[in-house]
């Protein structure tokens, strides 16, 4: 009898495990989704660096922080261009917190990234 305690509290532990794990990884993805977006949408305006004036590189990147809710200042994000390159980079951190209501919130991890792409023109 002892024997089945024990098998039904590693059953019980292991599957809160996959829980928490679960729930974790759809909390965190969700950074890792919209900072390759904003890679990506900065990548493509440095491809065109040559042609395009600033004001468009910072409409595209903020139109991309706006959809996915990213916690980024748009006035940090810099813009160099040097002789024959451009250098676009931007950075932000994501908190990944539990809420555990009435206003009460613990964060567990703090994520900074750092976008920078650098292209030949």
């Amino acid at each position: 009898m002892r024997e089945k305690g024990a098998t039904n509290l590693s059953y019980m532990l292991t599957i809160l495990v996959v829980l928490a794990g679960v729930f974790s990884a759809s909390q965190i993805l969700p950074f890792y989704y919209s900072y390759y977006e904003l890679l990506g949408e900065m990548d493509a305006k440095a491809v065109n660096g040559r042609e395009i004036r600033d004001q468009q590189i910072i409409e595209g990147v903020n139109r991309v922080i706006r959809k996915n809710n990213i916690p980024a200042d748009i006035e940090l994000l810099k813009i160099n261009r040097l002789e024959d390159k451009i250098i676009i980079s931007l950075d932000y951190e994501e908190v990944f917190y539990v809420d555990f209501g009435s206003g009460y919130d613990y964060d567990i991890w703090v994520f900074k990234f750092s976008p920078r792409v650098e292209k030949n023109i």
